[in-house]
C-alpha cells in the first residue's frame, strides 16, 4: 500500500511542469519546518526563558554583590578616619578627657571639629556627621556655633528605632535603613545612616555617645536599578529584622515582600532561587546575602513578566515565519517566471550560432523540457567552443606580452633619472639625504613590481606617484606642489600598473623645471560617470605650443624645448587603448606659459 501511494506521488510530481515543481517544493520547505518549531516552541519556550531569566538575575545580582558591599564599607572607612583623630581618641573614652566647652575651643578641639568637618565635605556620598552625647540640652558644648552642626543631644533621637536597639543589645556598630531613623533625621540629614556608640565624660558624668553617619540610600537605589529594569519586577534590599533599606519600587516590595527568616533558610537549600505564591500569582525570587552588614539583596520577577516575554518571543517567530513563507512564495513566483527567461536564453543563444559565438551552458541534473533543449545545444556546439576558446587565449597572451613589453620600456626610463637623483646627491655631500631617497625608490618599486604586472588600484597608482614627486623634491629642493583631490569612491578602482607616474614626470621635468622660477605645483582630481573614470593632471608649467599637441601621443612625438622623446608618453596612450579600445586613453590640452593638462579616461573596473 505505501509503495502504490509512493509510486501514486511520484507519478504526479513527475507530470508537473517545472514551475509547479519548483512551487512545491519551496512551499513545502517553508510550512513544514514552521509547523514543527511551532509545536515545540509552544511547549517549551516559557521554560526556557524562565530559566535564562533566573540565570540572568542571578548573574547580575552576583555582579551587584561586591558593589553593594563596597558602598557599606565606605561608610566604616568614614567612621574610622573620624575616630583616627587624636582628640576623638582622648576624650570618648572610658577614661577620657572631660568634654568641655573650653576644650573645644582649645586648638586641639577646634583641629577635631575642622578635620571633621573636611571629611564630611570631602567624600561625594557622604552626606552629614552628627555626633549625639546623653547630656542636658542645656550644656554648654551644645551651644558654641563651632558645634551646633555636630554635636547634639541625645533628646533630639531618643525615640528613634536604632536608639532603642542599641539600648536593648550590645551592638557595637549599626547599619540603619530608614525605618530605623526619626522623621527629623530622614528630612534633615539622609535615610541611610552607620551608628557607632561609644561614652564621654561631661560634667564628671560618664555620658552614652553615638558617632552617626547619614547617606541617600539613592547610592543603592541606583545599583538596584541596573538588577530591575523591566516592568513589573522590583529589587531590595533586607535586613534581619526584615526591615527594607531600599527598593527599586516602594509599592511592589511592600507586596512582594518576604521575610528575612524565610530567604535565609532558602540560602543553603535552593541555589539561591526560591518560587513562592503571592495573592494567586506565581513570583520567582533570586537573592544573595550581603555579609556586613548581614542584609540580603532580593529581586523578584513574577509569572506575568514571564508569560510577557513569552508572548513576544512567540509573536517575533510568528511573524518571522510569516516574512519567511511570504518571501518562499515570492522566490517562488520568480523563479517559475525565470523558467520563461531561460528557455528564451536557449532560443536566443542558439540563434548567435551563424554568428560563431558559442557558449555552452551548464548541464542540468534533470532532464526536463529545458533540459532537454541545453543537452541538445551542448552536444552541437562542444568541439566549436574549444576551438574558439583556444583562439582566444592565444589573442589574449599576445596583448597581454604587448602590454608588459610596452610597461617595461617606461620602468628603466624612471630608473635612470631616479639613479641620477641619488648620484647627484652624493657628488653635493647630501649623504644623509641619500638613504631616504634609496627607501622611497625600494618603496616605489614594490608599487612598481607588484604581483599583478598590469593593474593596481588608483590609491597605490596615487601613492606610486607621490612618491615620484618626493624624489625629484629631494633632488629640486622642494621645488614642487603635488595635490591630490580625488573622491575616496574612486580609489578602490583598479587601473594600468605606471599610468600617472610617466605624466606627473613628464609635467616635472619638461613643464615646472623648464620654468625661469623652476617651482611649481602639480593637481590631479578625478570624477566618475556611469562606466568612465576621469582623471586631470593639471601642472603650471611652461605649457606646450599648439603646434606640438597633436605630436605628443605619436611614436615619433618630441619635446620642442629638450628635445627629448615622449617615450613614456606615448606608452602609456598606447597601452590604455590596447586594453580598452581606441575610445580611451589620454588628452593634452596646453596654453603656452601658463600650464598643460592631461585627461586620462578609463572605464571603471
Amino acid at each position: 500500500m505505501m509503495m502504490l501511494f509512493y509510486r501514486t506521488i511520484k507519478t504526479k510530481l513527475d507530470t508537473l511542469k517545472i514551475g509547479q515543481k519548483i512551487r512545491s517544493i519551496v512551499i513545502f520547505a517553508a510550512i513544514a519546518p514552521f509547523l514543527v518549531i511551532s509545536i515545540f516552541f509552544y511547549g517549551n519556550i516559557y521554560d526556557a526563558i524562565l530559566t535564562q531569566t533566573i540565570q540572568k538575575k542571578q548573574t547580575e545580582i552576583s555582579r551587584m554583590e561586591p558593589m553593594i558591599e563596597k558602598k557599606i564599607s565606605e561608610a566604616t572607612i568614614h567612621a574610622n578616619q573620624v575616630k583616627a583623630q587624636s582628640f576623638f581618641q582622648s576624650v570618648f573614652t572610658y577614661k577620657g578627657q572631660e568634654l568641655t566647652p573650653s576644650l573645644l575651643q582649645s586648638r586641639e578641639g577646634e583641629a577635631f571639629l575642622r578635620g571633621t568637618r573636611q571629611i564630611e565635605a570631602g567624600h561625594t556620598h557622604l552626606d552629614h556627621i552628627r555626633i549625639y552625647i546623653d547630656a542636658p540640652s542645656s550644656d554648654g558644648i551644645f551651644s558654641l556655633s563651632s558645634t551646633k552642626d555636630l554635636l547634639l543631644p541625645m533628646d533630639r533621637v531618643r525615640g528613634s528605632y536604632w536608639h532603642g536597639i542599641f539600648e536593648g543589645t550590645g551592638y557595637k556598630e549599626l547599619f540603619c535603613p530608614s525605618f530605623y531613623l526619626t522623621g527629623w533625621e530622614k528630612d534633615h540629614l539622609g535615610d541611610l545612616a552607620y551608628m557607632l556608640p561609644f561614652i564621654c565624660n561631661v560634667n564628671d558624668r560618664i555620658c552614652k555617645c553615638y558617632l552617626c553617619l547619614y547617606y541617600s540610600s539613592d547610592i543603592l537605589k541606583d545599583i538596584l536599578t541596573e538588577i530591575s529594569n523591566e516592568d513589573g519586577t522590583v529589587s531590595y534590599l533586607i535586613t534581619d529584622r526584615d526591615s527594607i533599606v531600599t527598593s527599586t519600587d516602594g509599592t511592589l516590595s511592600g507586596i512582594y515582600h518576604f521575610s528575612y527568616e524565610d530567604i535565609y533558610q532558602y540560602m543553603f537549600s535552593s541555589n539561591n532561587y526560591m518560587k513562592k505564591d503571592v495573592l494567586g500569582q506565581t513570583v520567582y525570587l533570586t537573592f544573595k546575602n550581603i555579609q556586613k552588614p548581614g542584609w540580603f539583596l532580593v529581586n523578584v520577577v513574577p509569572d506575568s513578566v514571564i508569560k510577557k516575554e513569552t508572548r513576544k518571543v512567540l509573536t517575533r517567530y510568528f511573524l518571522l515565519a510569516a516574512l519567511i513563507l511570504s518571501a518562499s512564495m515570492l522566490f517562488t513566483t520568480r523563479v517559475s517566471s525565470s523558467l520563461a527567461k531561460r528557455i528564451s536564453s536557449v532560443i536566443s543563444t542558439m540563434g548567435k550560432i551563424r554568428e560563431g559565438n558559442l557558449v555552452p551552458m551548464e548541464e542540468p541534473d534533470i532532464k526536463d523540457e529545458i533540459g532537454d533543449l541545453i543537452s541538445t545545444y551542448n552536444y552541437m556546439t562542444a568541439r566549436q567552443k574549444k576551438l574558439t576558446d583556444d583562439l582566444k587565449q592565444t589573442a589574449d597572451e599576445l596583448r597581454v606580452a604587448e602590454v608588459n613589453a610596452l610597461q617595461a620600456q617606461i620602468n628603466p626610463h624612471f630608473l635612470y633619472n631616479t639613479l641620477d637623483t641619488i648620484q647627484w646627491m652624493a657628488m653635493t655631500g647630501k649623504e644623509s639625504q641619500v638613504s631616504e631617497t634609496v627607501q622611497k625608490l625600494s618603496r616605489f618599486y614594490k608599487l612598481t613590481l607588484g604581483k599583478d604586472m598590469t593593474n593596481t588600484t588608483l590609491e597605490k597608482e596615487i601613492d606610486h606617484a607621490s612618491i615620484y614627486v618626493d624624489l625629484q623634491n629631494i633632488r629640486f629642493d622642494n621645488a614642487v606642489d603635488f595635490i591630490v583631490d580625488i573622491p575616496e569612491e574612486l580609489l578602490p578602482h583598479r587601473i594600468p600598473r605606471l599610468t600617472l607616474q610617466p605624466i606627473v614626470e613628464n609635467a616635472i621635468l619638461h613643464g615646472i623645471r623648464e620654468k625661469e622660477s623652476q617651482t611649481g605645483c602639480i593637481v590631479v582630481t578625478g570624477w566618475e560617470d556611469e562606466k568612465d573614470i576621469f582623471l586631470l593632471i593639471s601642472d603650471d608649467g611652461v605649457g606646450i605650443e599648439e603646434e606640438y599637441l597633436p605630436k605628443i601621443l605619436s611614436k615619433e612625438g618630441m619635446n620642442p624645448y629638450t628635445r627629448g622623446t615622449n617615450i613614456a608618453i606615448y606608452n602609456v596612450h598606447h597601452r590604455l587603448q590596447l586594453l580598452y579600445g581606441p575610445d580611451y586613453g589620454l588628452s593634452y590640452k596646453s596654453s603656452p606659459g601658463e600650464g598643460t593638462e592631461v585627461m586620462v579616461h578609463l572605464p571603471k573596473i
